[in-house]
């Protein structure tokens, strides 16, 4: 009489259970470089986005903006800052607002980009501190 095993032995399962867990942990890393290319990515993207739209309103208005979520205004602001960092009012009519629908986060930091006004610029940067999978500083972006 032949008999038939049915099921595996706890040695077979624990064989199993550990190449299966061998090749997790060599997995791992890389899926954390993948995910941390794709927030820098995005974080290139959405700088690029509020940037440009930046852009657009002070070529507009001729003046730069006071706060990145005057972007998302339909009505002018009325006082935007010159080249010298003073406020000056907007000239009517020059707002085309609203330049963004909805400002974007800093998909990093997970918080809200930073902008500066002065020196004759209106700077957005990411509000991320350290640097990036190549040690690129976010302030850099």
């Amino acid at each position: 009489m032949i008999l038939r095993r049915r099921g595996y032995s706890l040695l077979e399962v624990l064989m199993g259970v550990s190449v299966l867990a061998i090749l997790l942990g060599l997995t791992m890393p890389a899926l954390r470089g993948i995910s941390a290319n794709s927030q820098e990515s995005e974080l290139k993207r959405r700088l690029l986005l509020v940037r440009q739209a930046s852009g657009r309103a002070s070529a507009d208005i001729g003046c730069f903006i006071g706060q990145l979520s005057d972007l998302t205004l339909s009505a002018s602001p009325g006082t935007c800052f010159n080249e010298n960092g003073d406020p000056v009012s907007i000239p009517v009519g020059s707002w085309r607002g609203p330049y963004l629908a909805s400002l974007p986060i800093d998909p990093v930091s997970r918080a809200p980009f930073t902008y500066q006004t002065g020196s004759g610029m209106g700077r957005v940067a990411s509000s991320a501190s350290g640097n990036d999978s190549k040690g690129v500083p976010f302030a850099g972006y």
